[in-house]
């Protein structure tokens, strides 16, 4: 290793640790700063948690020092950064880690740790490290195990391995961060699908820690390819994916519907069905913060894009002047582009 990369993880450590170190936020940036302009030559599994989607890459991280490092948090990044750069293994890692005193920042380093180890399919390790989490010891929260059991969750989503993901998921307190566990039960579904296809998704979604509210996940998939026609018969054989009390059916219809259109794949003319369909929808039913009327309408803009009168008649439907705004500006920037 080289000795100034080396100086500046201690540097990064001895900040953690609240030991004033003149002029040692300008050290590390200038190291940082220096390797940034080298070709990146880290070990390439990212940085951090993937807990709300995808790994930081490394010359992303760089972007969060604009203002200089001024934080706990920035201390943090930059010591994984040069952890990264060095490709220092999960020992060397560990070795560093157990010098830090705030359990808050080791348990975030020993995250970084595992999520390397998945990244890798080392899972027997990842398992070992899980167990070297600090308990917290504040309000509820008093472990911090869960935390690395979620990231060998997302891992076994992204394998689409069923069986593990469930033995897992009785280890991440799924009571807590239920956001970030339907994530990873969505990102299974979806692999699922991928991989092994719709029907088995389907079936999935029986299972006693899933449910039907992840047909739309497990059907979103389909749509996303553009699959119009085939889906329309599989609402057919399984009536109860169309989920009327939710418009699943003419959401997900829409979707693939507007996908085909985008990806030139011939298809029903159906756009008349489903425009008088999403009119008659109950003003009162909502798709997150929004009216689901208004989205499934918006969808249907997108997929008339080559329809001048079609994409009139779908904007002005729209009531929420946001999204009606959303539909023009797309529609008018690829028309420049």
């Amino acid at each position: 290793m080289k000795p100034e990369i080396e100086k500046g993880i201690q540097i990064c450590i001895d900040a953690i640790n609240d030991k004033n170190i003149k002029g040692g936020d300008v050290f590390v940036l200038d190291i940082l700063n220096q390797l940034a302009k080298e070709p990146y030559s880290g070990c390439g599994l990212g940085i951090g948690s993937s807990e709300c989607g995808l790994r930081s890459a490394w010359e992303d991280k760089m972007k969060s020092f604009f203002s200089g490092i001024r934080s706990i948090l920035d201390w943090e990044n930059a010591l994984l950064m040069l952890f990264d750069w060095e490709k220092l293994n999960e020992v060397q890692m560990l070795e560093y880690a157990q010098n830090i005193a705030d359990t808050f920042i080791f348990n975030h380093v020993l995250e970084h740790i595992i999520e390397n180890l998945t990244a890798e399919d080392e899972i027997s390790k990842a398992q070992e490290y899980t167990l070297l989490f600090r308990p917290y010891e504040i309000d509820k929260y008093t472990d911090a195990q869960e935390t690395g059991y979620r990231v060998i969750l997302r891992y076994y989503a992204r394998k689409g391995d069923a069986d593990n993901f469930f033995k897992t998921l009785k280890l991440c307190k799924p009571s807590q961060k239920i956001y970030i566990i339907d994530e990873a039960k969505i990102k299974l579904l979806q692999t699922v699908c991928e991989n092994k296809g719709i029907e088995t998704a389907i079936k999935l979604c029986s299972h006693k820690n899933m449910g039907e509210r992840f047909y739309f996940d497990a059907l979103s998939v389909v749509a996303e390819n553009g699959e119009y026609s085939a889906l329309k018969k599989l609402f057919e054989k399984y009536p109860e994916l169309k989920q009327p009390e939710k418009e699943t059916e003419l959401h997900i219809l829409s979707l693939a519907y507007s996908e085909a259109a985008k990806r030139n794949i011939e298809t029903e003319d159906d756009f008349e069905i489903l425009f008088d369909r999403a009119l008659n929808i109950d003003a009162k039913m909502k798709w997150g913060d929004a009216k689901t009327r208004d989205v499934i309408l918006f969808v249907l803009g997108l997929a008339s894009r080559e329809n001048k009168e079609r994409f009139l008649r779908c904007r002005k439907a729209i009531k929420n002047n946001s999204i009606k705004r959303e539909l023009s500006d797309i529609c008018c920037d690829e028309s420049r582009a």
